[in-house]
């Protein structure tokens, strides 16, 4: 668990071991939330790299399409 810049808890979600949201952004499922926390970015540029899931084509970010709609 860890607070997020606002101070609100988080949790981790595990599962065999493996952290759920490690494995997401890792699988292309998911963006690394940069903002609140380095966890995932690594995995996150291995995944663009590899162009898979979100990154295996032109991808707008959430907050991106958000102000443009």
């Amino acid at each position: 668990m860890y607070k997020n810049r606002l101070g609100e808890l988080l949790a981790n979600c595990r599962v065999d071991g493996k952290e759920l949201s490690a494995l997401m952004v890792a699988s292309g499922s998911a963006i690394a939330n940069s903002k609140e926390t380095t966890l995932y970015v690594s995995d996150q540029e291995r995944a663009k790299e590899s162009m898979i899931g979100l990154w295996r084509g032109q991808f707008v970010r959430p907050w991106v399409w958000r102000i443009k709609n």
